[in-house]
């Protein structure tokens, strides 16, 4: 979902609008890290059951069907996108993280169902892009995760669980989205001294 609260370096709200009509037009770019993840989709389907669902009119919400783990959400329109590439093309190995837990977190429209991750790059990373880009967020602190869906409020209690083992994600894909919901792919650039 893009809708976060309005807040930026240079513009303030128009104070005769309503907050929430601010914030249903604000929308604003992100950095995910692109997961390959084989039977992704199956996952899905069978970890989550239908009756469970939480899908709102516009069906924004349901199961995650593209896996990704957000490093950064609420790129300004001001951001340079390019700069946010160099950044990530200077990584010298893909990224790791790996995860042992799924938990959740609740809103009062939805309980998020997630997979809980650990990766100090990860953490690295989204701290570089605040220091270095606008943006706005609700969310002081980043907590690496992969969503997996969304359900009912108050239903994903049932879906925590922790793993029998350890899996470990690897990924050297990027997607910057835009904030009218194109999206760029891009890798790092891997040195080959062949």
């Amino acid at each position: 979902p893009y809708v976060f609260s309005i807040s930026t370096k240079n513009v303030k709200p128009i104070k005769t609008l309503d907050k929430k009509l601010n914030e249903m037009q604000i929308k604003y770019g992100c950095l995910m890290l692109k997961i390959n993840f084989p039977g992704w989709n199956k996952f899905v389907n069978d970890y989550i059951k239908d009756k469970d669902l939480y899908d709102n009119t516009a069906h924004e919400f349901g199961r995650e069907y593209e896996p990704h783990i957000t490093i950064l959400y609420g790129f300004h329109d001001n951001v340079n996108v390019e700069k946010i590439k160099e950044i990530v093309q200077s990584l010298k190995n893909e990224i790791t993280a790996t995860t042992d837990k799924i938990s959740i977190f609740s809103t009062k429209q939805y309980d998020v169902i997630k997979f809980d991750l650990k990766s100090p790059i990860l953490v690295k990373l989204n701290t570089i892009m605040k220091k270095n880009f606008d943006f706005t967020s609700n969310f002081p602190n980043y907590n690496p995760h992969m969503t997996i869906g969304y359900v009912k409020p108050g239903l994903g209690k049932k879906y925590i669980k922790n793993l029998n083992k350890i899996i470990t994600l690897t990924s050297g894909t990027f997607i910057y989205s835009y904030p009218d919901g194109e999206g760029e792919e891009f890798s790092i650039k891997k040195m080959n001294y062949l």
